[in-house]
């Protein structure tokens, strides 16, 4: 029988709700810490008046609930004393707390207007959100599995929305409040409602519904309760982390239960315990597997990090090295292993110390990133010209946690620069001392003037091409890092599960990584007129043929219809690789920027009877003007995700221009938001 005085949720995956991080349940506070609570004096706080269980101010005026016991708890442990300010309801405590009439709002949810004058602990109380119905339903272990089950909600609440857009097998029916959503389970008139575990419980026993239970949970949907401070005084936060970590699982649970007796139990699972037998037949094999998959993982980080020109590498103060890539060794003229966590002054010379420390200083005060160069001697010590990136990667409270750096050497591009200078000036002296006709002095002056203007130009497009290495392989190295970095420091603590996703992300990033080096270097041969090139007669459709083999795995996936109305008996005149590459980039981009059960179009028709036209048109996204302006233009950059979130690299359309130009033919696009877009060029015909 049902016992009205304890609620029992029999439910094995709440089980975590009340757990949490708190392994070091002994805590010390510096002494300037200390010295700050001591002038600090009591801790004044602003609550919620009314917000059962949580917290609320009783009939005789006392703070009770569940978070006023979990403050006062932390103030025990930090030996202060905290002080009420008395307010009519919530809205005036915030009120107060902008006014900074109290110092913290010891419960509520972080949000992006609350930032604004708030700052945040971590979360002193975890509610998750939960199923509920009646007795007879049987635990819901995943709710895509339920059918067209009839949840009842509150109108014009934020759960409305997640179901509607996760669940959509389930029917809504939306009542005015939450008693009458818990009513209508009750009554039969719906098969759930969905509500955070604390105050379902709190409702079920205090509205008398006793033929309800906790039937499982929402998925990642979950009170994240924390203690607001006011940002004068953000040295708090630190102080009151540690004492909300130092809270154990006991004490949190007893005034849980004292509040609204909730009792997380664990049923006997068979099912479960026959995956724990598999999963203990497996360890062996896993724990050879993991090793194996570790050290493959670190061969292929060491040869992707060794075989970059751009130096890498990351601070964890401002002077002390990280870990730093092969290139930034050999500038230095050191093992990795001898500079990889060792201090700045042991590895380099007293002058490269001191920019570097200075900057580093900068860089950890700013929480900005700075861009700078400055000479440095490498290994044979002859002064080299790097421009130096520094980006700080920030914890969530805000601090900078270590600082990534690259280094590109700039050294000949400078010198060339400083070259034209010297060859213009040259050249206008020589036009002073020459004693010639006006006609041809103003001919002399335009010859020169191009050649100026070709050499400005060529070192133009070096700047640019140098310009997107730095910028679009920071931004994944630094993903690249972080991702190694976390293997490296938790590998111990990481599940086979948290393993494997870290290995498939570091192996998407490399794959990235791969195809934008390999796109670059295409397009860098391009420039310098190095790619082979050789025209022969080849079938139309079979190049469009071989082209969507290589993409049609993506099409399949997304279920796009891809349509090839190309003229068997149409033979151009061009290089089979430059040109497939060129359709197959087209293709790409067609089948990632249309939704799912899209269709893309091949087409072609003779432009004259030296060239003909083919088209690729989609029914996909579309673009605006200002994306089509600049979509050929190497100085601007369009990375944008495709309708499954598939990244890109962004230079293929870059080299589909210079394929298509080495044929002598042209290239362009016809687009409009959401109305899909059609690429066309020219090649040669026999």
């Amino acid at each position: 029988m049902f016992n009205k005085t304890k609620l029992t949720a029999v439910y094995v995956f709440l089980f975590p709700i009340l757990i949490f991080s708190n392994s070091d349940k002994f805590f010390e506070l510096s002494e300037s810490e200390k010295t700050y609570l001591d002038s600090l004096g009591k801790i004044t706080m602003c609550v919620d008046p009314d917000w059962m269980p949580y917290e609320f101010i009783d009939e005789d005026g006392n703070y009770v609930g569940i978070g006023a016991d979990l403050i006062r708890l932390a103030a025990s442990k930090l030996n202060v004393q905290l002080q009420l300010i008395p307010t009519k309801n919530w809205g005036e405590s915030l009120k107060y707390s902008k006014q900074n009439k109290c110092i913290i709002l010891p419960l509520l949810n972080q949000t992006e207007d609350r930032d604004e004058w708030l700052l945040f602990t971590e979360p002193i109380f975890i509610d998750p959100f939960v199923f509920i119905s009646r007795e007879e339903h049987p635990f819901i272990t995943d709710p895509n599995e339920l059918g067209e089950k009839i949840v009842a909600l509150p109108r014009g609440t934020s759960t409305e929305e997640l179901i509607r857009r996760n669940f959509r097998n389930l029917k809504i029916l939306l009542v005015e409040n939450e008693i009458e959503a818990f009513r209508k389970v009750s009554d039969k008139e719906a098969d759930f409602t969905v509500r955070s575990l604390i105050v379902a419980a709190y409702t079920i026993k205090n509205e008398g519904l006793f033929n309800l239970k906790i039937a499982g949970d929402f998925p990642d949907f979950n009170y994240n309760l924390r203690v607001g401070v006011i940002k004068s005084e953000a040295r708090l936060v630190n102080i009151l982390n540690k004492a909300i970590n130092a809270i154990t699982f006991e004490e949190r649970e007893q005034i849980v239960n004292k509040h609204v007796n909730l009792k997380i139990e664990r049923p006997f699972d068979y099912s479960r315990v026959l995956m724990v037998g598999l999963i203990l037949l497996l360890l062996i094999f896993i724990g050879f597997y993991r090793n194996y998959k570790l050290r493959k993982l670190n061969e292929e980080r060491s040869l992707l990090l060794d075989n970059i020109q751009v130096q890498v590498w990351y601070m964890t103060d401002i002077d002390k090295f990280g870990v730093v890539n092969k290139a930034h060794a050999q500038f230095i003229g050191k093992k990795i292993s001898e500079i990889s966590f060792k201090k700045l002054k042991d590895v380099m010379p007293e002058e490269s110390v001191k920019i570097h420390v200075s900057k580093n200083l900068e860089v950890f005060q700013s929480k900005r990133e700075l861009i700078f160069e400055d000479w440095f001697p490498n290994a044979s010590g002859e002064k080299r010209l790097l421009k130096i990136h520094k980006t700080p990667k920030l914890t969530q409270s805000g601090n900078v946690e270590y600082v990534i750096c690259s280094a590109e050497d700039i050294t000949e591009r400078r010198e060339h620069e400083l070259k034209i200078n010297t060859y213009t000036e040259v050249l206008e002296k020589l036009n002073k001392a020459l004693s010639i006709s006006q006609n041809e002095m103003e001919n002399s002056l335009v010859e020169k003037s191009k050649l100026v203007e070709e050499l400005k130009k060529i070192n133009s497009e070096k700047d640019k091409f140098l310009a997107i290495i730095s910028h679009d392989l920071r931004s994944p190295f630094q993903s690249f890092l972080g991702l190694t970095e976390i293997m490296v420091n938790d590998i111990n603590d990481l599940s086979s599960e948290e393993l494997f996703e870290f290995s498939k992300e570091i192996n998407s990033k490399a794959n990235k990584l791969y195809k934008l080096l390999r796109n670059l270097l295409d397009w860098a041969r391009m420039q310098e007129g190095n790619v082979p090139f050789e025209q022969k007669p080849f079938l139309l459709d079979k190049l469009v043929a071989n082209a969507y083999e290589v993409v049609k795995l993506s099409a399949v996936n997304k279920e796009i219809e891809v349509i090839n109305k190309i003229n068997s008996r149409i033979i151009v005149n061009v290089d089979a690789n430059m040109i497939t590459s060129v359709i197959q980039n087209l293709l790409t981009n067609a089948i990632k920027f249309t939704h799912q059960k899209g269709n893309v179009e091949i087409s072609a028709e003779r432009e004259n009877e030296n060239f003909v036209s083919v088209s690729i048109k989609d029914n996909g996204i579309g673009m605006d003007e200002k994306m089509l302006d600049n979509l050929f233009k190497i100085d601007q950059k369009i990375n944008r995700l495709g309708t499954n979130g598939e990244e890109s690299t962004g230079l293929g359309l870059l080299l589909c221009k210079e394929f298509i130009t080495k044929h002598n033919g042209e290239i362009s696009v016809i687009s409009k938001p959401n109305n899909g877009s059609t690429f066309s060029f020219t090649l040669p015909t026999v």
